[in-house]
């Protein structure tokens, strides 16, 4: 996976291991600490790296021993959820929303860390609402009738009816879900969505590579 940090902006880098024997985990952590430059002294754990000089080459270059780590780019980055991922580490988010399409993303304060809230809509009026944040999401839902326990990625998830404004009836499709994962608080809210397609949405929702 690439790696994308926040300096100036967000940027991607293409990670590639040119030779020795090093886990993709530890490439890409040597990678996002050298892009932060100069880096410090034990930031990289032993690992010598250097900034390319030809654009059409390698960007950084690190080693240590007879292992070569090379990154490539960088390019600016434009999907918002892996802009957001390089600030807030652990975000996880949909890989299946069918017809939908998203409206607006956002960080927000919340304490001392800001919290994701990423607003989807599709034609027949449905919509999705997506907020996570670490530790924990702000915000109170009240006293939603709880529904049912599931299951998404064998976390308990705890799915409400939404009741305000339209009261208790399982007829418009108002849901909330809440789950934590990875350190990480995920809330989807709904409306006009059955429960099998809310399930499967949440069931979609995959690590941010950055």
């Amino acid at each position: 996976m690439p790696v994308s940090v926040a300096t100036q902006g967000t940027f991607t880098y293409a990670v590639r291991v040119e030779a020795g024997s090093v886990s993709c985990a530890v490439a890409r952590a040597v990678v996002r600490d050298a892009t932060y430059w100069p880096p410090e002294e034990d930031a990289t754990a032993g690992w010598r790296c250097s900034v390319g000089q030809d654009p059409a080459s390698w960007a950084i270059s690190c080693t240590r021993g007879a292992a070569v780590i090379w990154a490539y780019g960088p390019i600016r980055e434009r999907n918002p959820w892996v802009i957001a991922q390089s600030q807030v580490r652990g975000l996880l988010a949909p890989t299946s929303t069918p017809r939908f399409v998203l409206r607006s993303f956002r960080l927000r304060p919340c304490d001392a860390s800001p919290q994701v809230v990423a607003k989807y809509a599709r034609t027949d009026g449905a919509t999705l609402t997506i907020s996570e944040g670490k530790p924990y999401v702000c915000g109170d839902m009240g006293e939603a009738p709880r529904l049912a326990t599931w299951r998404i990625h064998g976390q308990p998830a705890t799915l409400r009816e939404l009741c305000h404004p339209s009261g208790c009836a399982r007829l418009w499709g108002d849901y909330a879900l809440d789950w934590h994962e990875k350190g990480v608080e995920i809330r989807l809210f709904t409306h006009g969505l059955r429960q099998t397609e809310l399930l499967a949405i949440a069931r979609s929702m995959a690590t941010v590579p950055a």
